[in-house]
């Protein structure tokens, strides 16, 4: 347990009153102003750590990182505390550090095992890593704690089609379609399963739909071909032999379409998949 450095009432209260401002201006969206304020009240009190943890929030959500970082660890000079634990994981999750997340996010629960948030971004952490056994685990904690968590029942969708279990991961998204059927993310992972076990007039319905939210299905695209990575050399192979072939059936249509979004032409892609619907 670290010992809080005391400060004088008359430098408290002037520091409780600069983080205040810091609040208001926050707030009302200015984020410099608030850093301002932030930094004023650390220079009363280095050791306080709301002022710490939440210029380190400020930083992060203007993109900036490593600063965010640095803020997050002092923080944590002053306390431990499970939110700056997070927060710092949360980085590195982002900068796809992800064995450093998977330190600080094992902190986090360490403190509160209960903490979903970081239960289930260690889940994410654990399985970009490929640590499937892992990941499935804390999942499961966190959908221990609440059987019916969307959050969690997502992670576990996105999980299962990660390791390549069609089957679990269709009805998985079919039970959160069921709950909420306007989650894009959920409905683009919908459209990539039907693609991929060749279910391609429900698939293109899908795509119409998402389209007006994603006009050029960016997302969707790079979905599809983080789920063919693992098949490109077979699609490489086919695509040499489907170059020879006057009349393709539909076979080689579709195998010729997965190679299209692959190679990142979803106009042809798109229109491989209308002559076979």
């Amino acid at each position: 347990m670290k010992t809080p450095v005391k400060i004088s009432a008359s430098d408290a209260e002037k520091r409780n009153r600069l983080f205040a401002q810091a609040l208001a201006a926050e707030k009302s969206g200015d984020n410099t102003k608030a850093l301002e304020y932030y930094k004023m009240s650390l220079q009363v009190d280095v050791h306080f750590f709301d002022s710490w943890l939440n210029a380190g929030a400020v930083y992060s959500r203007e993109g900036k990182s490593d600063k965010a970082i640095f803020c997050y660890q002092r923080a944590l000079v002053t306390r431990e505390d499970k939110r700056a634990h997070f927060n710092i994981g949360t980085e590195y999750f982002r900068q796809e550090r992800y064995e450093d997340a998977r330190e600080y996010l094992q902190k986090a629960i360490a403190i509160d095992a209960a903490f979903t948030s970081a239960l289930l971004l260690l889940g994410y952490t654990e399985g970009k890593l490929k640590n499937y056994d892992q990941s499935l685990q804390y999942i499961n904690n966190v959908l221990s704690l609440d059987s019916t968590s969307y959050p969690a029942l997502s992670a576990l969708a996105f999980l299962y089609h990660e390791m390549g279990n069609t089957e679990l991961a269709l009805g998985t998204v079919r039970k959160l379609i069921s709950r909420r059927s306007n989650d894009i993310s959920i409905q683009r992972l919908y459209a990539a399963l039907q693609i991929e076990t060749g279910n391609l007039e429900q698939a293109l319905s899908l795509l119409s739909s998402l389209a007006p939210s994603d006009p050029k299905l960016k997302k969707f695209y790079e979905t599809l071909e983080q789920s063919l990575q693992p098949r490109k050399q077979e699609l490489l192979e086919k695509l040499e032999k489907l170059e020879s072939i006057s009349e393709p059936d539909a076979q080689d249509l579709f195998n010729s379409s997965l190679l299209s979004f692959f190679t990142g032409s979803p106009q042809e892609a798109l229109e491989k998949l209308k002559q076979l619907s």
